[in-house]
């Protein structure tokens, strides 16, 4: 499969958090969402490990993780997980975009790389 085909189940997989949450937390993500704000991102070592594993397991483990929490802490992994699948998405697929630099000198690669993920003026 093609990395950029990665990047898209990827992206997938975080949205299908974010229906999750509007489906069955909704009110306890918000309320957290409001009280915590940015905080809710900033994870220890641990809660890292949860979301991360959280993130690569199957529809039907999430399903198990998800009944043996509150609701609080279900949105809480879900928005923790869907931001790390999130940012493993758009990772994927900077380097699916960047694949063509192996060969380039550095100064070329580096203007490859701006010219690609910047916009023009």
């Amino acid at each position: 499969m093609p990395l950029s085909r990665y990047s898209v189940e990827v992206n997938g997989i975080a949205e299908s958090f974010a229906e999750i949450i509007q489906n069955h937390y909704e009110d306890a993500a918000y309320r957290l969402a409001n009280e915590k704000g940015q905080k809710l991102l900033a994870m220890t070592s641990e809660e890292y490990d949860k979301a991360l594993k959280f993130l690569s397991q199957t529809p039907s483990e999430h399903d198990k993780a998800l009944n043996k929490l509150s609701d609080d802490d279900a949105a809480i992994l879900l928005m923790r997980a869907r931001y790390l699948g999130l940012i493993a998405a758009q990772a994927i697929g900077l380097a699916d975009d960047f694949q063509f630099i192996p060969g380039k000198g550095y100064r070329q690669a580096a203007a490859y790389a701006v010219n690609e993920t910047c916009e023009h003026a």
